[in-house]
């Protein structure tokens, strides 16, 4: 909780004269490793924004949000399943255990899918490139089993036309089981993914129209001639 409460205190900050806001919503895909899965490697998804300000002109800072898709069968996502199945046989007594019931034992595989709240940090390269990284703590439930861990996440951004960005990514998460008496083990994902986002620009939501006006108006002023 004291984790959520800084990170959400870092947008009540005022707002200095050249902070600019930094919205950035994004989505990612890619491949993932985990060594207690059935399948060591899986696919995983990912949809996030990054929210908070430009307080450099070469650097922003805020929060990561996102929410993540791992399509795995790992040994803690399983339930187990009963089928029964009766026959059409007329017996009666014990032996219609044999003859007119089967027990089937399978086991269920359901994605894990936590969200996350971080603290990122970006900062702007030569040549149109820029690198960012978070620290982020996550929230999962894993077969009705609270699963909480933290991590980190760094990639290098490409921005091309119509102000959209390609990142590649690399991810760290380590997940530990709250409910010690129902968790099989704890466990660590590394991902690597491909993903596209919108750095949104602040004059679309109106912000640093003000202090523009306000150097239109010096500048003006400095030109008027006094009598």
């Amino acid at each position: 909780m004291k984790y959520i409460i800084f990170l959400s205190s870092l947008l009540l900050l005022p707002i200095s004269s050249q902070a600019q806001i930094h919205l950035e919503p994004y989505g990612s895909l890619g491949a993932s490793y985990s060594s207690s899965s059935s399948r060591p490697l899986f696919m995983s998804y990912v949809l996030g924004s990054r929210i908070g300000y430009h307080f450099l002109p070469l650097a922003a800072a805020g929060i990561d949000l996102f929410w993540t898709h791992y399509s795995t069968g790992s040994n803690s996502t399983r339930s187990h399943h009963l089928e029964i199945h009766r026959g059409l046989t007329g017996d009666r007594g014990f032996s219609q255990a044999g003859k007119t019931v089967s027990l089937n034992y399978s086991q269920l595989s359901t994605p894990f899918q936590p969200f996350a709240i971080g603290a990122f940090v970006s900062v702007e390269l030569p040549f149109i490139f820029n690198a960012y990284g978070t620290l982020f703590y996550t929230f999962g439930d894993k077969n009705q089993v609270q699963h909480q861990g933290g991590g980190i996440k760094g990639g290098v951004s490409y921005l091309s036309a119509f102000y959209v960005q390609v990142n590649l990514e690399l991810q760290y998460a380590y997940y530990r089981c709250v409910e010690q008496a129902r968790c099989s083990a704890n466990f660590s994902v590394i991902s690597a993914l491909l993903s596209l986002s919108v750095p949104i620009p602040s004059y679309i939501f109106g912000f640093g129209s003000s202090s523009s006006e306000d150097r239109e108006e010096e500048v003006t002023g400095v030109n008027e001639p006094h009598w």
